[in-house]
């Protein structure tokens, strides 16, 4: 059980941070956004600062995201056993409900605890009118974690659906 857990973990992040990079590279951002993340959009230092904190979170998350998948793949060809996905897919399925409950009733509380967990200097509270708060307004970050919480609990559902099917 202990080894179906860690894949059901690892399986999460790597479902969420799937999901993440798919629904960027269907909606891509516009020009202002990736100058913004390229530091080339005419910010204050704070604002800079915290792009830059971002794009080392990015990396992070594709880093991990590309760990996430060695160690799935690694278990489904060592144990050979597709109920793995079957636990990891409910996981993601679950999880991504939870949070799309929360994120429909609280999206700014979802939205702080992402900030402080990511971000805990503190350097991401702009004023409404900041360079950065216009370039990614509130609604941005709605409309892509709704996407994102989408993909990922049909990917979930897909790989129970995969691992109930007869070979």
């Amino acid at each position: 059980m202990k080894k179906k857990i860690i894949f059901s973990v690892f399986f999460l992040i790597l479902i969420l941070l799937f999901a993440y990079k798919a629904i960027f590279w269907v909606n891509p951002l516009i020009e202002d956004q990736k100058m913004a993340l390229d530091g080339t959009l005419n910010m204050s230092i704070s604002e800079m600062e915290h792009m830059e904190d971002v794009n080392s979170v990015l990396f992070g998350f594709d880093v991990l995201m590309y760990l996430s998948l060695l160690v799935v793949t690694g278990m489904l060809t060592f144990y050979k056993d597709i109920s793995y996905l079957r636990y990891g897919g409910i996981t993601v399925m679950a999880v991504v409900v939870m949070l799309g409950v929360l994120s429909l009733f609280s999206f700014d509380t979802v939205f702080s605890w992402f900030h402080l967990v990511f971000f805990p200097q503190g350097n991401w509270q702009f004023a409404a009118d900041s360079v950065l708060i216009t370039t990614f307004p509130l609604e941005f970050f709605v409309e892509m974690s709704k996407r994102i919480f989408l993909f990922a609990f049909v990917l979930g559902g897909a790989s129970v659906g995969i691992s109930l099917k007869k070979w």
